[in-house]
């Protein structure tokens, strides 16, 4: 599908350009992933130059990255990734917040051009594309790396942590996040098991059990 076709390009592209950064701080993910956006610009340009927004749409992803420095994790994401922080016994310690389009799902179909509508309709989501998908102007408004310039420059949400040692790094993507959290704070019961005892298969399962989409997750001890 086109969306994995983006996703591939940005799996092979960030780890890349990470690559030439000795310190892979902020600005350094930043970098890697407006550089996979101009690739996505490149693929979209070669096999979608007239996009319709409805039954052919630019290719796009979301994405996640993580790096580990000395003193500090790292990180940067868009959309309904995210980056989550936990301790050996599998207690949350961070979590960034959850920016996609979920946050104002319901504003955005109340809006004039889109009430009354519903997905299935090809018209809404031309329009949601369109008008919502990295558009600064709107209040309602998600980010895609779907080659567009404003996609890593207004909606890539980029940060630190504190690096104590021991804690494990979750970086994941769209369709991932309630398969481990039960609201913005609490890791389910089963994900914190799966974590403490460090069961990967069990909280493989899990995910695969309840994702949908092409949600990927990674874990790092650090």
């Amino acid at each position: 599908s086109p969306a994995a076709e983006a996703a591939k390009i940005v799996c092979r592209v960030v780890p890349e350009v990470l690559l030439d950064y000795r310190e892979k701080d902020e600005k350094a993910i930043e970098n890697a992933l407006e550089m996979a956006n101009r690739r996505i610009v490149s693929w979209n340009m070669l096999h979608f130059p007239e996009p319709d927004y409805a039954t052919r749409n630019k290719a796009g992803c979301v994405a996640a990255v993580s790096a580990t420095g000395r003193d500090y994790i790292h990180y940067g994401y868009l959309s309904d990734c995210g980056v989550t922080v936990v301790d050996e016994s599998g207690k949350l310690v961070f979590k960034t917040p959850d920016i996609g389009p979920a946050r104002y799902d319901r504003e955005r179909w109340q809006t004039k051009s889109l009430k009354g509508r519903e997905w299935r309709d090809p018209e809404a989501r031309k329009i949601v594309r369109r008008d919502f998908v990295n558009k600064k102007d709107s209040p309602y408004a998600y980010g895609v790396l779907n080659g567009d310039q404003d996609a890593t420059k207004y909606f890539v949400s980029k940060g630190r942590i504190e690096r104590k040692g021991g804690e494990i790094v979750l970086t994941y993507t769209d369709g991932v996040e309630p398969s481990l959290f039960t609201g913005d704070l609490f890791l389910t019961t089963h994900a914190q098991e799966a974590i403490a005892s460090r069961q990967i298969q069990k909280l493989k399962k899990l995910c695969k059990k309840n994702v949908r989409s092409e949600g990927t997750l990674v874990l790092t001890n650090i």
